[in-house]
Parts: C-alpha cells; sequence; structure tokens
C-alpha cells in the first residue's frame, strides 16, 4: 500500500508538524510541508448515500480510535463522513488533500472563511488523465488563499481496506515526497525482480519443476508489489484504473496457487504426505472459485478468505517440514523459517483483515515479513540446489567406486582365471609325465618284442602272447584313468579314495615295468600275493607312485641289480618302501629331489635313460593329496631306500610283508 515503508514514515513525521489536541483546529502556521489531522478528527457513518447539504446537517461524533497517523476503518463499503476544523495565520495558496490510492472515492467540502464553499472530488475508477492531479493516491487541490478558519469536510467510500490516511500537502513536498516514494518502491520492487530473476536462474539451471513453480510465483507477486505500491494503475493499466481495484487481490491469489504447488512439489509431498498435497489442491480450487466470485463477494471477503486458507496451509507446511527435517529431510530449513515468517505476517494482517486496529508500524512491518519470507524461499531453493549437486558428487563418487570395484573384481578374475589356467596347465604337464613314464615301459617292451619277431622270423608263442596280452590289457586300464582324470571338473586331478590290497597294486606295477626290468636284467621281489594289507587311497595315485618309484629305481640300478617292494602297518597307517642295490644318491640331490626347481634337474641314468624329475614331484603331489608322506634315504654306492605312507583300511596295528633285496 502507499507509504508503507519504513524509511518513508521516517520522513513523514520528520516533514508533519505538531499535533492538535483532540476536537481542536488544526493549525496550518506555512512552516511545515505536510499536516495531519487524525487526532481532530470528528464524523459519522451513513447508511444511506448522502449529499453535502444533509450531511451538514447531521452529527459529527469524536473519534477516540483515530491518531495523527490515521484512522484503520477496516473493509467497510458504506460512505464514511468526516469533519476537520482548520486555522489559516496566513494565505497558503493551494494546497493538496491526499488520501491513499486504495480509496475508491474521495470527496471534499471547504467552507472558506468569506462563506463560500469549494469542492473537489477523485476516483481511483478515474482514467489517471482526468483525475484533478495524476498520481497514484487521490489528490484533490484545495485553495487557502484567506487567512482564518477553515470548515473542511469529505466523504471517504471504498471497496478494499478503508485506511484514512489524510494529509495536506504543500505542493513542493508532495512531489518531493513522490519521489523519494517512487526510488522506495523502486527498490522494494528491485529486490523482488532480482529474487525472480534468481529464481529463473536457478530453475534453467535445476530443471526441476518446484524451481519453475516459484520462478512463477515470485514473477506475480512482483506485479503485486507494484500494485501494493500504488504503481500499477500509473503505469499498468492508466486508462483502466478499475484493474487497480482487482490487482492486489487478484495477483495475491495467483501468486499463493503457485507457492502451494511449488511448496508441495519442494517437500515431496506426492510420496511424503500425500495427504498434505491433496489438502493444498483443494484449497487451490477453493481459491479458483474465490477469485471468480470476486465481483460478487467483493474484496475485503475475498482478502479474508484468502488469508484463512493461505494461514491453514502454512500451519500444515510447518507440522510436514518439522515431521520430515526431524526424519532427516534437512533441506526443509530454510523453506520452514520462510514459512515461519510468512504465518506472522498474515496473523499481523488477520488484526486488519477481521476489525482491529493495531499500529501501522505493525502493518507495515507485515509486508516486510512477506518480502523477506520470499527471500528465504529463494535461499531454501539455493540450498536444494545444493542438496543435488551433492547428491550428484555422492552419485558419482559410488559409480567410481563402484566401477572401481567392478575393476578389481575383474582382475580378481582375471587373476584366478589365470590359475586355473595355470594349474590345467600343470594337470596336463602330469599327464604328460604320467604318460611317459607308464606308457614308456610297457609299449617300449612291445616295440622290442615285436621287433625281435620280425627280425628272427620267429613264431609268437603262446606264452609271449599271453604276455602281450596282459601288458595291452594294463595299458589300456592305465589309459582310462588318464582320462578319468582328464574329465575332472575343476581341470585338476582329483583324489578317489577306495580300498584295495596292496600286493595287487605291487603286482600291476610289475607287471607293466616287467619288459624295463627285464631288459636290464634286474630282479624284482614284490610282495606275497597272499598278503593281506590293504591301503585307503585313490588306487589309480597309489598305483601310478609305485610305477614311478620302481622305474625311477630301474634307471639308477646297474644290470643284474636288484629292486625290492616292501609293505609295513604301524598304527593305522601303511608304509611302501621301493629299495635297490642302485649308485644312490648325496645329500645335495635328495634335498632337491622333492623341490619345485628339481624339475629342470636332468640326470642319466645306467644305460643313459634321461628324466627331468617330473616324476617324483608328480608322486609327492599324489601321496599327498591321499593324506600320505614321501622321503628317501640313500647313499652314494649303496643304493637308495624311497618311501611312502598311506591310510591302512582295516585299522591293523603292526604288519610286515616284502623283503629287503639281495636277502
Amino acid at each position: 500500500m502507499a507509504r508503507l515503508s519504513l524509511p518513508f514514515i521516517l520522513l513523514l513525521l520528520t516533514l508533519a508538524g505538531p499535533a492538535p489536541a483532540a476536537g481542536g483546529a488544526v493549525v496550518l502556521d506555512g512552516t511545515a510541508g505536510r499536516w495531519t489531522f487524525g487526532a481532530a478528527l470528528v464524523g459519522r457513518v451513513s447508511e444511506h448515500p448522502l449529499d453535502y447539504a444533509e450531511a451538514a446537517r447531521q452529527t459529527f461524533a469524536p473519534l477516540p480510535q483515530a491518531t495523527d497517523a490515521g484512522l484503520y476503518v477496516g473493509f467497510d463499503r458504506r460512505d464514511h463522513w468526516f469533519r476537520v476544523e482548520l486555522e489559516v495565520p496566513r494565505p497558503l495558496g493551494t494546497l493538496y488533500l491526499q488520501q491513499p490510492w486504495f480509496t475508491q472515492r474521495l470527496e471534499a467540502y471547504l467552507e472558506r472563511p468569506d462563506g463560500t464553499l469549494a469542492s473537489a472530488s477523485a476516483s481511483s475508477l478515474q482514467p489517471f488523465a482526468q483525475r484533478p492531479v495524476a498520481a497514484p493516491d487521490l489528490v484533490l487541490p484545495l485553495a487557502f488563499d484567506q487567512a482564518g478558519r477553515y470548515l473542511l469536510t469529505f466523504r471517504v467510500r471504498s471497496s478494499q481496506l478503508l485506511l484514512l490516511d489524510l494529509s495536506l500537502w504543500q505542493p513542493q513536498a508532495y512531489y518531493a515526497e513522490q519521489v523519494s516514494r517512487t526510488r522506495i518502491g523502486s527498490a522494494l520492487i528491485g529486490i523482488h525482480l532480482f529474487i525472480v530473476l534468481f529464481t529463473v536462474m536457478l530453475a534453467w539451471v535445476a530443471r526441476q519443476h518446484f524451481y519453475f513453480w516459484f520462478a512463477a510465483a515470485a514473477t506475480v507477486n512482483l506485479f503485486s508489489v507494484v500494485a501494493v505500491e500504488g504503481l500499477g494503475g500509473q503505469y499498468l493499466w492508466p486508462d483502466s484504473p478499475l484493474w487497480g481495484s482487482y490487482s492486489v487481490a487478484l495477483t495475491r491469489m495467483v501468486s499463493l496457487m503457485l507457492l502451494i504447488r511449488f511448496v508441495a512439489e519442494f517437500l515431496e509431498a506426492a510420496s511424503r504426505a500425500p495427504a498434505f498435497r491433496r489438502f493444498g489442491c483443494w484449497l487451490v480450487w477453493a481459491l479458483l472459485l474465490t477469485g471468480a466470485a470476486l465481483p460478487f463477494i467483493g474484496i475485503g471477503v475475498a482478502h479474508r478468505l484468502m488469508g484463512i486458507a493461505w494461514l491453514l496451509y502454512l500451519g500444515a507446511a510447518v507440522v510436514v517440514a518439522l515431521r520430515l527435517h526431524r526424519q532427516g529431510f534437512r533441506e526443509t530449513r530454510f523453506l520452514l523459517f520462510a514459512v515461519l515468517l510468512w504465518i506472522a505476517a498474515l496473523l499481523l494482517n488477520s488484526l486488519l483483515l477481521f476489525g482491529h486496529s493495531p499500529a501501522l508500524d505493525l502493518f507495515r512491518l507485515a509486508e516486510g515479513l512477506l518480502a523477506t519470507s520470499f527471500l528465504f524461499f529463494a535461499v531454501a531453493l539455493a540450498d536444494r540446489m545444493n542438496y543435488f549437486r551433492r547428491q550428484l558428487l555422492e552419485s558419482q563418487q559410488a559409480l567410481l567406486a563402484e566401477e572401481q570395484r567392478h575393476a578389481l573384481e575383474l582382475e580378481g578374475n582375471v587373476k584366478r582365471r589365470t590359475r586355473e589356467l595355470l594349474a590345467a596347465n600343470e594337470a596336463k604337464d602330469k599327464l604328460y609325465s604320467i604318460i611317459a613314464h607308464d606308457l614308456r615301459g610297457p609299449i617300449g617292451w612291445l616295440t622290442t618284442v615285436f621287433g625281435e619277431l620280425v627280425e628272427e622270423g620267429a613264431v609268437l608263442e603262446r606264452e609271449l602272447f599271453l604276455a602281450i596280452r596282459q601288458t595291452t590289457r594294463k595299458s589300456f586300464a592305465l589309459l582310462e584313468e588318464l582320462l578319468s582324470w582328464s574329465r575332472s571338473p575343476s581341470g585338476a586331478i582329483e583324489a578317489r579314495p577306495t580300498v584295495f590290497p596292496v600286493a595287487a597294486a605291487v603286482e600291476e606295477c610289475r607287471t607293466l615295468l616287467q619288459a624295463q626290468l627285464d631288459q636290464k636284467g634286474l630282479r624284482f621281489q614284490g610282495l606275497d600275493p597272499a598278503c593281506e594289507l590293504r591301503a585307503y587311497a585313490d588306487r589309480a595315485m597309489a598305483t601310478t607312485v609305485l610305477r614311478n618309484l620302481v622305474s625311477n629305481a630301474a634307471k639308477f640300478t646297474p644290470r643284474g641289480g636288484a629292486i625290492a617292494v616292501t609293505a609295513t602297518a604301524d598304527g593305522g597307517e601303511l608304509r611302501l618302501e621301493v629299495a635297490d642295490t642302485g649308485v644312490g644318491m648325496s645329500t645335495e640331490a635328495m634335498a632337491r629331489m622333492f623341490a619345485i626347481e628339481g624339475r629342470i634337474h636332468t640326470s642319466r641314468g645306467t644305460d643313459g635313460e634321461v628324466g627331468s624329475g617330473l616324476g617324483l614331484l608328480l608322486c609327492k603331489e599324489f601321496v599327498e593329496k591321499n593324506g600320505g608322506t614321501i622321503g628317501v634315504e640313500s647313499r652314494l654306492g649303496e643304493g637308495s631306500r624311497l618311501w611312502f605312507t598311506l591310510p591302512a583300511a582295516d585299522g591293523v596295528e603292526f604288519a610286515t610283508a616284502g623283503a629287503v633285496p639281495g636277502e
């Protein structure tokens, strides 16, 4: 409204003259630029329209509630007549009688000292070009060109808030006040324009709906501020001032509807508080109906309805915001401050809307609180954008951490797969080693036999035929074992323990290696077929270990030597030994015999046989897979004794089978 800013009030108090006594004449001494006379007013309310002659015959009563700052009447569409006596010591010329712009009509009747009557009138519905003085407020020029006592009678009618704030101005002081008022109004409009531009920028950057809702609300509120300052009719619709009567109500109404939508989306009411969102939708429809009925219900009723609706909504918004804040929705804090400021402003305005008369400074304070609440709304939007940025940063960091985790997981999978491939290659090497150790002897013997038969042209005897058949069957069984290992799901050779007699395993080994033994003329002593010792282990692995140890002993035993296999049961454990009368080995050779680096060590047998030591490493692994241990005892020139242990099947406490070679 006009002159609602505090600096302007201070200016008015500076320019105003001393207050007269209640009911006395106001002295216009000519030293002041502005005079107020609220405390000296007398008045009456007319239920029916009266002309000046009829009103002059009426009795005017004192107005104890009137002050020099003005008189609050409220929303009252009746005619109000007021009268004041003025004492003019010397002629002052033309003075301006001013009343705020939201007054619908102002009529003034001035009885001069010489008995003549002067009158003037103005209406807020008049185009500005047709008014006595083209100004935002209603201004009437009155001539005080005679010294003496004047009687000023005036009628005021308003379709909006009726706040009597009559002043008499020196023209120069009035125009100076208009310049100051324009500056203050421009500053206030500039603040709101800054809020609009700031929120539009935020909306453009954030691309969130509630930013656009608030930008629209701030824009509409800017027009509302222009209208409240009385500048709307002068600059926006100078030829249609009727809009000025409705502009404040309509712009405030639209602004409230947009703010309802903004608050609901800011608080994410659709998911967090659906009842609050529905309540806001109902209020929007109620405001729309109020706007449609504005010409019929009047501006006063419309303002009251808007005040009640907005106060209820803001109260519910405080409850929802506090609940969400306790739940961790920290971005509601600035919104909560803005809502509380608006509630305080509404409570102050409600005193006016419902017929109370607070100090005018409180009314001006309410307008300041509304502007401050918009600032806090804008700060809440900026804080929410920071929240979005933090969320984006946290999402990016989480995505980076997830990518790093995937990279580490992929690296781990690659390493694991590499280990699996290496294990598969090692298993392949082991299979090749087994083939080299276990099939070389039988196939070599068959090659030798068939070669001699071809060279000598001899006939295949039955005994030799049976030996060949037995050798081929054993070799076929060995191949089946190798295929079974190669089909292992893990790609590694796994132990499948069963119960088997060790004497049968030793005899199977002798059969497969008989050709190698015969070729060097080696004597072989195995276990007694009646031996009842049984092991609980993987038979194929145990047989492979035996074959490797016996083959190794045959390689390093000179022609005519002997090899013996013995078995001992002690404490639930079987100990099988392969002893030979070979060349023996040094301490250094025994130390690296079962070491990994021993794989590349090549040694030659007594007849130049070549070996890499891979078979012994395989023997160590097979024995350990079956829960046993392997070792060697030897001296150079005295032969060697290689032994390994396996779990006994029937828990034999102690038993011995076989004999030491040479005994």
